[in-house]
């Protein structure tokens, strides 16, 4: 089903529910949950799975803190293999049941409060994200 067929659908769409919470359910400790896209894909692409199975029809991806800025500060420096593998462990944990939307989160810093970083630094960071998961 194409997001424009979901859409004009008279029901509500029904979406997937906290994922890390649920990855922290399996095991996941502290730390950047988007390492486990490369670290344990299988437990990765069983959430999108189970939500897809309980009616969700739309998934993100395991990238919500995947943005360069982000990772880069936990000392992760394999951004677009992690934003990658996301994309296809949570099209290989839906299949055709559901639709693959990527999760774009927080820099984890406050521009102009605690950071150095310019509004250009963000903007460039969510660009190369997006680029990676196209």
């Amino acid at each position: 089903m194409s997001f424009d067929q979901l859409l004009s659908q008279p029901q509500p769409i029904i979406t997937d529910g906290a994922s890390g919470t649920l990855l922290a359910s399996r095991g996941l400790s502290s730390g950047v949950p988007e390492v486990w896209n490369l670290t344990h894909p299988d437990m990765v692409s069983q959430v999108p799975a189970d939500y897809a199975a309980a009616g969700a029809q739309i998934i993100l991806t395991n990238t919500l803190g995947g943005s360069g800025i982000k990772l880069t500060k936990a000392g992760v420096d394999q951004h677009d293999e992690i934003n990658r593998r996301a994309v296809e462990l949570a099209r290989q944990g839906v299949g055709d049941r559901a639709l693959v939307f990527v999760s774009m989160g927080s820099t984890g810093e406050l521009l102009g409060l605690t950071s150095t970083l310019t509004e250009a630094d963000v903007q460039a960071t969510f660009e190369a994200q997006a680029k990676t998961v196209v």
